[in-house]
């Protein structure tokens, strides 16, 4: 959700200036008790013409790599006009629907292929199958955790129960 500014527009991708979203995180840590729109930071591989972005806009935090995770600094620009100095690739398409989410993969598949045909494809999911997996972690160390409890209270129960009859 944009929190301040606004997002990328066709002109910003004719531009030679780099634009860039930046989220929360970004601008609290950068510009405390101001606004970032119209900020201005060096990123990525500067070489000799050197890649000063302005921020158009300010995005709440997503969180990129786990629900347990805190939200880290994340800048977005757009892949054509820094595709020359950063090495990292487009990490993955995000899609959103009002049906059933797994009904529309061979759709979008073949939307990306009429665009390039080598465009490769592999782990599609949906949202839950996401959450699903991240949680599934925290609930099955929990049930182990109470599966070993259960067991130690049981060693406990018969080392009493012995020692006591032996008495």
């Amino acid at each position: 959700r944009l929190r301040e500014g606004r997002f990328f527009e066709e002109s910003d991708r004719r531009s030679d200036a780099q634009a860039a979203i930046v989220n929360e995180t970004f601008a609290n840590r950068n510009f405390e008790g101001r606004s970032a729109i119209g900020g201005q930071f060096k990123f990525g591989n500067t070489g000799d013409k050197g890649y000063w972005y302005r921020i158009v806009g300010v995005v709440k935090e997503i969180h990129e790599v786990g629900m347990e995770e805190a939200a880290r600094p994340a800048v977005y620009s757009l892949h054509e006009q820094g595709s020359d100095q950063l090495m990292i690739p487009p990490g993955g398409i995000a899609v959103r629907t009002a049906g059933d989410p797994s009904s529309i993969v061979s759709t979008i598949r073949q939307a990306i292929w009429s665009v390039d045909k080598n465009q490769p494809m592999w782990r599609v999911q949906t949202l839950e199958d996401k959450f699903d997996r991240q949680l599934s972690t925290p609930t099955q160390s929990t049930a182990l955790l109470g599966a070993f409890a259960l067991l130690a209270l049981l060693l406990a129960s018969v080392g009493l129960y012995g020692v006591l009859s032996y008495a």
